[in-house]
């Protein structure tokens, strides 16, 4: 008996949500959409242009060459110390930084 209950109740349930749209109105589209599409359709639109931000990607690669540049300046300047501290130190100082030292 209960069972017969449950059914009934979710029969009325599913009966309720079913027919909860019956008071709705249909959505309209507004009016004249369908002969502004058709016109759209038509003529050939006009090509659109796109503003890009010229000064900004200027700039950004202003700073990126000059970044670039401060390095290759830094890593020459690196290179003619360690050219430097080499020649001066002794041989076996020489061979052991061309020695490698890892483990695995």
């Amino acid at each position: 008996m209960k069972n017969n209950i449950n059914i009934d109740e979710k029969e009325k349930w599913i009966n309720e949500v079913m027919n909860s749209t019956a008071d709705m109105q249909t959505a309209l589209p507004p009016i004249g959409l369908y002969e502004k599409i058709t016109l759209k359709l038509k003529e050939p639109g006009k090509a659109r242009t796109i503003a890009l931000p010229v000064t900004q990607w200027a700039a950004a690669a202003i700073l990126l060459l000059t970044i670039n540049i401060g390095s290759v300046i830094y890593s020459m300047e690196h290179n003619k110390k360690a050219l430097r501290t080499a020649t001066t130190s002794s041989p076996i100082a020489i061979e052991m930084q061309l020695e490698s030292t890892y483990n695995y």
